[in-house]
Order: C-alpha cells, then structure tokens, then sequence
C-alpha cells in the first residue's frame, strides 16, 4: 500500500485475496478489537514478528517544580496518579530488519 490507514491496507488485503474490500476492512477492525481487549484484560498480545504489547503500572508522581527550557521560568508539574500504560516492545527479528533500513535525510 501507498498509504498505512485501514483503508488502503483492506484494499491490498481484499485484492490479494479475493475478498471484498468490506470484508477485509472488517476483518482488520475484528482484529483490532481482539487485539484492544486482550491488552485491556491484562494479557500480553503479541503481534506477529512485529512484537508484543502489555500494560504496565506507572507509578504515581507528585507535583513538582520545574524549569521551562525555553524561557528558565520556574513552572509547576502537576501530580499523577497511578495508572496503567500500555507498552510495546518490539521482537528480535524486527529489529534486525529496522536496523538495515536506509537512514532518510
């Protein structure tokens, strides 16, 4: 695909497959779903080759003073509370393909 947005993507999928372009979008949204729910149940879903992702437990962090780089006035960093994040990590394979990958600029 041209693009990487679920319409492109479900137009390359029903094309190589010989399904509709709706039967392939749902498809891709069925999986997304799945995906979304194991991760919100709390288990670690891996991702093909690509990786894995899990939440995690970020530790709440008090209110603080800090420092605007910008302009050196002094700014207040409001608390957070405790709460879960979602993280990904990626698998070997892939980043041994992503290291090979030109530089662009």
């Amino acid at each position: 695909p041209d693009q990487f947005n679920i319409k492109s993507i479900a137009k390359f999928i029903a094309s190589k497959n010989g399904i509709t372009q709706k039967l392939a979008k749902q498809i891709i949204e069925d999986y997304q779903y799945i995906v979304e729910c194991g991760i919100l149940l709390g288990d670690r879903v891996r991702i093909g080759g690509i990786g894995s992702i899990v939440l995690r437990k970020r530790s709440a962090r008090k209110a603080r003073v800090g420092i605007n780089p910008r302009t050196g006035e002094k700014i207040t960093i409001d608390a957070k509370p405790e709460m879960m994040k979602p993280r990904m990590s990626f698998g070997k394979s892939f980043k041994e393909k992503a290291a090979t990958v030109a530089i662009k600029g």
